[in-house]
């Protein structure tokens, strides 16, 4: 079971940083400006602090995590997701 709790947190993870990756690129086209609203920005740094603290959890029971950048293919996708977007509010 620590396993598949494990293998979930590392996509999970994955997942949650390709957001970060292209919302800091949707930033940068903004000069900067977030583009997310407060509520939203702390709901994704809650999810980070929870990923942490599984991590530390299935750490002291012999399932170490490293979190790595998600792959290249991942964030592509999430960068179709925000120009899909674009399109339908253009």
């Amino acid at each position: 079971m620590q396993g598949t709790i494990r293998r979930t947190l590392l996509l999970r993870w994955s997942e949650r940083r390709a957001i970060e990756i292209v919302l800091d690129e949707v930033a940068r086209q903004f000069e900067g400006e977030d583009p997310l609203r407060p509520k939203l920005r702390t709901a994704l740094a809650e999810s980070r602090r929870m990923a942490n603290d599984f991590a530390a959890q299935l750490s002291v029971y012999g399932e170490p995590v490293e979190f790595t950048e998600p792959p290249e293919d991942l964030v592509s996708e999430m960068r179709q997701v925000v120009d899909q977007g674009k399109r339908l509010f253009a």
